[in-house]
């Protein structure tokens, strides 16, 4: 089980971002059914999150804390997603 539901396949997401508000959802990641991936910028702090719903094998949610994000500063984020057994 992926978040992607492909197996044995890595994703990778790369883009550059100027936030012009102190937080909220940049990219979601979804088929017909589900979301797949969320990224965003958490309000308490300005960190990027990411959010995988149902990443692990037991099918648990994975959620990865970043960097902090300037407001009105252009950043580079990339993002990198690949099984492991």
């Amino acid at each position: 089980l992926t978040p992607f539901t492909i197996s044995n396949q890595s994703i990778s997401i790369a883009f550059w971002i100027q936030l012009s508000q102190p937080s909220g959802v940049i990219m979601t990641v979804a088929n017909g059914l589900d979301c797949l991936l969320m990224i965003g910028v958490r309000h308490v702090d300005q960190r990027l999150i990411v959010y995988l719903p149902n990443a692990t094998v037991n099918g648990g949610n994975v959620i990865l804390v970043g960097s902090k994000m300037m407001l009105n500063a252009w950043t580079h984020v990339a993002f990198t997603w690949s099984e492991d057994y």
